[in-house]
């Protein structure tokens, strides 16, 4: 991702799959983390009312994110893993 910047179509598309990926594997924090990453880098790019960013603003309002998304500190926590 470095290769491209923060700010760049692919690095979006990289942290949207690693999402899913994580999603799929039922850990929700890093999956929350990296959907978070695709919304600020897509709202950036498209604009925050373009299908691409509502796309990951709808996951990230889900359910399955209530306890991750309270916590404050899960940004910095999964930034130190991945």
């Amino acid at each position: 991702m470095a290769a491209y910047g923060h700010y760049h179509v692919v690095t979006g598309r990289v942290h949207y799959n690693l999402a899913q990926s994580y999603k799929q594997a039922y850990d929700f924090r890093k999956a929350y983390y990296h959907f978070s990453q695709n919304y600020d880098i897509y709202s950036e790019i498209y604009g925050k009312e373009h299908t691409k960013a509502m796309r990951c603003k709808t996951e990230m309002d889900s359910s399955e994110y209530d306890g991750v998304r309270d916590d404050n500190k899960t940004t910095e926590n999964v930034k130190r893993e991945v």
